[in-house]
């Protein structure tokens, strides 16, 4: 049942994806509220498919905050390689002072 619950049509090649799927989310909270790390794997696996220059800071939110550190990493790549692109955005603003702190010493040892 899970995996149908984390289950997104692939992205198609020039088709722009819409955010993650709020259910997928959910199933990632629920999967770390109760400890299902093969269930929480699966579902940053597939947050990780659509994540983009236009989701992916509230992605690292959301992988700060249910300890998905997989997809957190990711995300993080992810934004130091378009940092230049991303730190003018409003979405950056909304970073807490931790996560722009972890930011900024990963751009520091690029």
């Amino acid at each position: 049942m899970y995996v149908a619950a984390c289950g997104m049509p692939p992205r198609a090649p020039g088709i722009v994806a819409p955010a993650p799927d709020a259910v997928v989310r959910q199933v990632l909270k629920a999967a770390d509220l109760y400890q299902l790390d093969h269930l929480k794997r699966l579902c940053e696996r597939r947050i990780e498919r659509y994540t983009d220059a236009g989701n992916c800071t509230y992605l690292f939110q959301v992988a700060d905050k249910f300890k998905a550190l997989e997809l957190r990493d990711f995300c993080l790549d992810f934004i130091v390689r378009h940092a230049h692109d991303l730190r003018t955005t409003s979405e950056f603003e909304t970073l807490s002072p931790e996560l722009l702190s972890e930011i900024t010493r990963a751009l520091g040892s690029r």
